[in-house]
């Protein structure tokens, strides 16, 4: 196909293109080979973006999402950097930031009020630009508003693409809380109304989604080269002396954190008594700090840094004999992440390395291992199953094998960058008339 069959795409977003974050990986896989003449972000995304996929980026400020009224003067005493921060402290022994943050926690809850405007120099940019169609995965009260004015004022249709069930738990814990609450509700009902194409990550979520909005969603997730990578899957798949087991991934409190220290116990009982094992932890610097003590000081859990390229992460997960996918099992997790699919989750399918599975079956992915079968799944939080599976994908060779074999099938036949790609670039030409 020609650049000139495709429209000019405007991504409105809170998370850019990087090589970092989920969501970053994820949109660079699936907009890949996407002419870049035609595809623009607006975005507020604090992780640098990269260049691959999108070189046409408007950064938003003040003047286009900012807190209202006098949440901007309180925000501003927040900031850490900010120079008067100490004669305000110094005149008010009783101010600190910690009472600023409880203050908001009690009268906002876990978000600020936000407002948005189409600024004279975003104006400028979106007119030069001339998109045909906004694609977005929406977020706060404050993008949603700009997705809206945006699509207003210059007739832009919409496609949306949910990623999380973020409408689920946000905006919620504040006395006023429930009226930020009621306008998020208000501008998904608008946006989900008015969207010309709406996605979800996963047929789980699409299917919750059609029921909850009462319109279609399709379902696209992120997506892997199969055939660049196949090669990179191990052909022995016999454990040596010690059980190396490996999660790769960011560590959240509200996600797979106490589900992976359920994983890293496992692996220092196990040391104790039956067989050697360790378990290897890549993640970036910034949870090591918040989390490491969770983890002890057992020398069989190792805590890594994020791997640079592609290479060194399939090369790790080829070196592995067990990849591990942790899922928390408290009722808040749960609501968060019921229907989110991993970044990681095609990479470590393809990888052929056996997998744990180990998280309540109410969340999409760990339905989806159950299910499909490319995964070794404990579904309660029980430490002594735990252990007894990580056994039996150590030694179970039988066992290794078949999940092997299922888990490339399922990587090629729902993953493939060729396939997938193909079908979401396909769906926003559609969507915006360039069929």
């Amino acid at each position: 196909m020609h650049n000139h069959d495709f429209p000019r795409l405007l991504f409105i977003t809170p998370s850019a293109f990087n090589n970092i974050t989920g969501g970053g990986i994820t949109f660079s896989n699936l907009f890949y080979g996407w002419p870049q003449d035609r595809l623009a972000t607006i975005h507020n995304d604090p992780i640098p973006v990269t260049s691959e996929v999108c070189v046409n980026y408007y950064q938003l400020g003040v003047k286009e999402i900012d807190k209202k009224g006098p949440l901007k003067w309180i925000y501003q005493i927040i900031r850490p950097n900010n120079r008067d921060i100490g004669v305000i402290l110094d005149n008010n022994p009783s101010l600190t930031l910690k009472t600023l943050k409880s203050i908001k926690d009690f009268v906002f809850g876990d978000r600020v009020p936000e407002s948005a405007e189409i600024s004279q120099g975003l104006s400028s940019w979106i007119k030069q630009y001339q998109p045909d169609v906004i694609y977005t995965i929406l977020g706060s009260n404050a993008i949603m508003e700009l997705v809206i004015k945006v699509s207003n004022q210059f007739d832009i249709p919409i496609v949306v693409h949910m990623m999380d069930d973020w409408p689920g738990t946000i905006y919620r814990g504040g006395i006023f809380s429930i009226l930020e609450r009621k306008k998020m509700e208000n501008q998904l009902n608008i946006i989900m109304d008015k969207a010309v194409e709406r996605m979800a990550i996963c047929e789980s979520m699409s299917s919750a989604y059609e029921k909850r909005y009462g319109v279609s969603f399709n379902y696209f997730q992120n997506t892997i080269d199969t055939q660049k990578w196949c090669k990179h899957s191990p052909t022995n798949l016999s454990v040596q002396k010690e059980v190396k087991l490996v999660y790769v991934g960011s560590i959240f409190q509200n996600a797979q954190l106490d589900s992976l220290v359920d994983c890293a116990h496992a692996v220092s009982t196990l040391n104790k008594s039956s067989i050697n094992a360790k378990l290897e932890i890549y993640s970036p610097q910034f949870f090591h700090s918040l989390f490491t003590s969770r983890f002890g000081v057992d020398e069989s859990v190792q805590l890594h840094n994020n791997l640079e390229t592609d290479y060194e992460f399939f090369k790790l997960l080829q070196s592995a004999d067990i990849l591990i996918i942790p899922v928390n099992f408290d009722s808040k997790t749960i609501q968060f992440i019921k229907y989110s699919m991993p970044t990681k989750v095609p990479a470590y399918l393809l990888s052929g390395t056996p997998i744990l599975v180990y998280g309540p079956n109410e969340v999409a992915q760990v339905k989806y291992a159950s299910r499909e079968g490319w995964g070794h799944v404990v579904t309660s939080r029980n430490q002594d199953k735990l252990i007894d599976a990580i056994y039996q994908l150590a030694t179970d060779e039988n066992l290794r094998m078949n999940l092997s074999n299922k888990a490339r099938n399922i990587a090629i036949k729902n993953h493939d960058c060729q396939k997938v790609r193909t079908a979401f670039q396909q769906t926003l030409r559609a969507a915006a008339g360039f069929s």
